[in-house]
């Protein structure tokens, strides 16, 4: 379930604005932590997504396009984007 303590890791390539419109509509609080490249500059633009008690997933390519399909999965529904992951780790 999203939640305030969840965290987002926006690559520098992502645009911030079409994270915060989707967060906003579905009124999902979280935080937002604009970051450089993360080593994966191939996967650029990324998203690091965050949750308390979940692996911390990375996705790469994640486009303004890609941006609802990615909210409304993984922190609406808490499921895995798995085509786009590029990364995991364990909580």
């Amino acid at each position: 379930r999203p939640g305030a303590g969840d965290l987002l890791r926006v690559g520098l390539d992502v645009d911030p604005d079409a994270i915060i419109e989707e967060l906003r509509k579905r009124d999902i609080e979280a935080h937002i932590q604009t970051v450089g490249c993360i080593g994966m500059c191939a996967r650029e633009p990324v998203v690091d997504i965050e949750q308390a008690g979940q692996p911390r997933i990375t996705y790469g390519n994640i486009t303004t396009e890609r941006v609802p399909r990615l909210i409304e999965e993984h922190l609406v529904k808490g499921q895995i984007v798995e085509d786009w992951v590029v990364g995991r780790l364990s909580s």
